[in-house]
């Protein structure tokens, strides 16, 4: 899905940035940090209810990220 699809049917969804390979989290471990508040600015726009998903799979890259999602 697009983001122009996206925002037509946003009504009623309560939006979660994903799993590692999200749009965010990508962003964040290509050193990105700008870019991905801009992101998760965008989705919290659109949806109004947008949550950052911090996960533990016990990876130290994983913990990294969770830390970057943080902040």
């Amino acid at each position: 899905m697009d983001k122009e699809l996206l925002e037509e049917h946003q009504e009623g969804i309560i939006a979660l940035s994903g799993c590692n390979s999200g749009e965010i989290a990508r962003l964040l471990t290509e050193g990105r940090f700008q870019d991905a508040v801009e992101a998760a600015r965008w989705y919290k726009e659109v949806f109004g209810d947008f949550f950052i998903e911090l996960q533990e799979h016990g990876i130290e890259e994983g913990k990294e990220l969770n830390r970057e999602l943080v902040r």
